[in-house]
């Protein structure tokens, strides 16, 4: 675009604009051009001016922020995350009539990550799944609200991989506080069992709240991946705390209020 340079536009620039029957597909654009220049929105009331509908698909978006998210958590403690990681096939070769081909069907995982010398396969679902905090029928939550295709789908990830935990990720509902346990599949097999974990994510910001919701986010995240961290104390000490779901009862018998605080609990 060396040959075009840039003019400063107002709303009557777009009135000047005349178009041939060959170009009347832009018609659009020149219309959506003036609304920005006039730093007007479009809404419901009938209106000579045209517009298009701008849409996302929301469970990409989902992914795309978990998948940083997490990115970002696991990165303090050296942990690496790779997400739409696709090295390894569902078939490693196809046998036909005496010829042997590559390898098939490659797997996508959305979210692969390594920490503390293991694999982490998280899949998002951006899909409806109910509290399972005080909910006393939590198994048919999950019997009717999880997918079945999903679970075959990490399962073969597992077993791919050789690993035994699997994590579902779903989204929790607004205004909801984070849950602090979650339930757990388990798949059991002669060659091993697989434990599919079905995490609820807070990750709706209100005003005001980013914080909250920053830090429970990462408190859920760091208990998926039982991280350790250091602590400094106000007597110039560090200390090593492990994370909520490997030793919390220890961590709040030793640490008192200084725990509770950082879990929340005051």
């Amino acid at each position: 675009l060396n040959e075009v340079s840039d003019v400063k536009c107002t709303p009557n620039d777009c009135n000047g604009i005349r178009l041939s029957k060959m170009h009347r597909h832009y018609d659009i654009i020149i219309s959506m051009s003036k609304m920005f220049l006039l730093n007007k929105v479009t809404n419901y009331s009938v209106d000579s001016n045209e517009s298009f509908c701008f849409l996302f698909p929301t469970d990409i978006l989902f992914e795309g922020f978990i998948g940083g998210f997490i990115k970002e958590v696991l990165a303090q403690y050296g942990g690496k995350v790779t997400l739409q990681e696709s090295r390894m096939s569902l078939v490693e070769k196809i046998i036909y009539k005496g010829k042997t081909s590559g390898a098939a069907f490659k797997m996508r995982h959305d979210i692969l990550a390594e920490y503390a010398d293991r694999i982490f396969v998280l899949d998002t679902k951006y899909k409806e799944m109910s509290r399972f905090e005080d909910n006393p029928e939590y198994e048919e939550t999950i019997n009717k609200e999880a997918h079945q295709s999903d679970l075959y789908q990490v399962l073969e990830y597992a077993r791919k991989r050789d690993i035994e935990d699997v994590y579902l990720l779903y989204p929790m509902y607004r205004y909801e506080e984070k849950e602090m346990e979650f339930p757990i599949a388990v798949s059991e097999s002669p060659s091993g069992d697989i434990n599919v974990h079905f995490i609820r994510l807070p990750f709706i910001y209100e005003e005001n709240q980013e914080e909250k919701t920053n830090s429970q986010l990462t408190e859920v995240i760091e208990s998926i991946f039982e991280v350790d961290y250091m602590v400094n104390l106000n007597n110039g000490e560090s200390v090593l705390v492990q994370s909520e779901s490997a030793n919390r009862e220890q961590n709040k018998r030793v640490y008192g209020s200084m725990t509770k605080k950082m879990y929340g609990e005051e």
